[in-house]
């Protein structure tokens, strides 16, 4: 494989990557609009160390940032310009 096709296939793989995390923040959103329903807050330590827990180390800086974007989202109160 040359590192055109590399690139190419890394690519279509950086497009579903962002896809999924896109479908992870819209699930987020609803997450928090049900935290907001219950009065609870929107940080629950205990689910973000089940969710690290199940990454492997090398992507846990990643995915704690991910959790980040999902809890500003969920503070923003999940509202997307236009709906």
């Amino acid at each position: 494989m040359g590192i055109e096709e590399a690139r190419r296939l890394i690519d279509e793989l950086d497009a579903k990557i962002v896809a999924l995390l896109e479908e992870r923040l819209e699930l987020c959103r609803r997450v928090g609009e049900e935290k907001r329903r219950l009065g609870r807050g929107l940080r629950d330590e205990d689910r973000e160390a089940e969710v690290l827990g199940r990454v492997p180390s090398r992507w846990r800086p990643l995915y704690r940032l991910v959790i980040e974007e999902c809890l500003r989202e969920q503070a923003r109160g999940g509202f997307r310009g236009g709906v």
